[in-house]
């Protein structure tokens, strides 16, 4: 939420050009940060397998192999982007009036934020693992917090560029890796007990980790495949107000993310002691009905009062506003995928899903070029629905089958989604400006209220009690 509170102040500080570069440089990290998102998203399974069954020693040794693959990894990923920082502004960035030094400068501290950050992946897994939810919280909220404040500061204080900005971020970057590796190694107990390299227990879970590894790499190929192609095909300004969209639209999945998390582990026991999980899907399939679809529907039915109210940028509202509209019907869907998927990785099944990313990563390669070309950005966009589209219909077709979820709850969910539509739509046609707004929102706010009292099976004016 910061974040994108911070994005109108990074843009009126930094400029059009140098906030697309900051942008194109980010989006790059997102896309290597994915690698390490794999490994992580098989920690909390591996360390909370070996928590329930009181293998401390095990654990830790899990802790301490996890711990230094990360570390070798960050290592070569920073000095491979060092090297081809030249190649990258060379062949692929359209710089306007910014200079040649600038921009490669942004890539070599983009592999210094590499080495310094990236590492941070694994002690969050380790934290997820024990399922202390609540000290990975405070932690991330606080350190995102220190971030964009201190960059914000320095900005002023010193100088609007590119480059002030990278050395602060990359300085609270390292105290929060710091920090986060003191706190949990210590909760796994790498510190005070003899963790060795071992090589049996490691080979037992090498399938599984090569597997989200290319999973998730494939699927961060695919998340950001619209702007790593659209990088090279606008001018960097254009590019800057894309990003702004896009971040928009995936930040709305930190809904989703922080329940479907929280379940991981509780799903990796489920399965391992056979115990049926529908009950524990229509929970959580409700609780997304009732957070990520308000949210997208006001996002996607007021997108260019949204923008214009976050940002005050015209020139921003009138080239991204449909845009924007496009991307969080995506999201929307990409949110009700996040339901086979976490089911996909407590079970220990990376296979089904990396095919599903490949198969979609090949579409959107496929079709976003043809969509740019005949409809311009907005066409690009779309592509993110289609392949988004194509996982959800593979994922919930597969829980179907296994009969880990009831049919009906995928149709309450598109039944709710129409009914927020359009009461959105209807308040839009009927009031004008702030109050079509405010309606919207109060009316999707009391429909949001009723699905969450449905997880008790209680009736909404109950639950004010």
């Amino acid at each position: 939420m910061l974040q994108l509170m911070t994005v109108p102040l990074y843009l009126n500080i930094l400029g059009d050009e140098a906030w697309g570069l900051l942008s194109i440089v980010l989006t790059i990290y997102a896309f290597i940060a994915v690698i390490g998102s794999g490994m992580s998203q098989v920690l909390p399974r591996e360390i909370a397998i070996r928590n329930i069954s009181n293998t401390k020693t095990l654990m830790c040794d899990v802790a301490y192999g996890f711990e230094r693959f990360f570390w070798v990894v960050s290592l070569l990923l920073s000095f491979v982007v060092f090297i081809l920082a030249d190649i990258f502004v060379d062949s692929w960035i359209n710089l306007e009036t910014m200079s040649y030094q600038d921009a490669v400068l942004a890539f070599k501290f983009l592999a210094l934020q590499l080495l310094i950050q990236w590492p941070v992946a694994c002690y969050h897994g380790f934290l997820l693992g024990l399922n202390e939810h609540r000290r990975l919280n405070v932690i991330q909220v606080l350190y995102t917090t220190l971030k964009h404040v201190a960059c914000v500061t320095s900005l002023v204080v010193f100088e609007p560029s590119v480059f002030v900005y990278q050395v602060t971020f990359l300085i609270v970057s390292g105290m929060e890796t710091l920090y986060t590796s003191v706190i949990s190694r210590r909760l796994v107990g790498l510190g005070k007990n003899k963790c060795k390299w071992n090589a049996h227990e490691m080979n037992k879970i090498y399938g599984f980790v090569v597997g989200m590894m290319l999973t998730v790499l494939v699927g961060g190929a695919l998340v950001q495949s619209d702007k790593l192609m659209l990088s090279g095909l606008l001018s960097v300004s254009s590019f800057g107000y894309y990003s702004i969209a896009s971040m928009l639209s995936i930040a709305m999945l930190q809904i989703v993310y922080p329940v479907t998390r929280s379940v991981y582990p509780i799903y990796s026991e489920y399965i391992e002691k056979k115990i049926p999980l529908v009950e524990l899907n229509e929970k959580l399939a409700t609780i997304l009905m009732s957070t990520l679809v308000p949210a997208v529907v006001f996002v996607g039915v007021f997108s260019s009062e949204v923008l214009l109210l976050w940002t005050n940028n015209e020139q921003l509202v009138k080239e991204v506003s449909v845009v924007l509209s496009i991307l969080v019907v995506g999201t929307l869907i990409n949110g009700m995928y996040n339901i086979p998927y976490t089911v996909y990785l407590a079970s220990g099944n990376s296979k089904t899903p990396f095919w599903i990313n490949v198969f979609s990563l090949v579409c959107i390669v496929m079709i976003l070029p043809v969509m740019y070309k005949m409809f311009g950005v907005n066409g690009a966009a779309f592509s993110w629905v289609i392949v988004n589209i194509i996982a959800m219909t593979v994922g919930w077709r597969w829980l179907f089958q296994r009969e880990y979820i009831a049919r009906k709850t995928l149709f309450k969910l598109f039944f709710m989604c129409a009914v927020m539509v359009f009461v959105s739509i209807a308040m839009k046609f009927m009031f004008q400006g702030v109050m079509s707004m405010v309606g919207a929102g109060l009316l999707l706010a009391f429909l949001s209220g009723i699905t969450l009292c449905s997880l008790k099976n209680e009736r909404f004016f109950d639950c004010l009690r």
